[in-house]
């Protein structure tokens, strides 16, 4: 990770993919889609667990709402939530093991839109950690013909 860099997904700056998240407190672009955790320190994290790793269940942050797969919670919000912008901390995210837990989102439908319209858990080993993940794709991709 030390050794690689990207474009930030907002700003296209290059920045080490080591210090992309710090580069995304600072980025005011993506601070701007994204929302500051530093501009809504009162915000609660909701989720919920059933205790089955592989389902988690979620509260949706705008109603309160509970017992939610990832998809049902994309479904609800879709369907009722779909106009209300709102300052909150993505469930989803906040169960991710490389996730920032106290990322605030100003759009939560639009978010869960761009970021959990699949299953992470469908195609990686949740269990490790993001440099671990990083690894794993790039000596994957060395082996696929092409």
């Amino acid at each position: 990770m030390k050794k690689f860099s990207g474009s930030c997904k907002c700003c296209e700056k290059q920045v080490r993919y080591s210090r992309m998240r710090q580069h995304y407190k600072t980025c005011k672009k993506y601070q701007e889609e994204y929302g500051d955790s530093c501009t809504v320190p009162s915000l609660k994290i909701y989720q919920e667990s059933t205790g089955n790793s592989a389902h988690p269940t979620f509260k949706c942050p705008l109603c309160q709402e509970t017992n939610f797969t990832r998809q049902r919670l994309l479904d609800h919000c879709n369907n009722r939530h779909v106009h209300q912008i709102c300052p909150v901390v993505c469930p989803i995210c906040v169960s991710l093991p490389w996730e920032v837990s106290n990322q605030v989102t100003r759009n939560f439908v639009d978010h869960l839109n761009v970021w959990h319209r699949f299953d992470y858990g469908e195609f990686m080993n949740l269990q490790l950690d993001e440099e671990t993940q990083f690894q794993n794709a790039v000596e994957e991709s060395c082996h696929v013909n092409f």
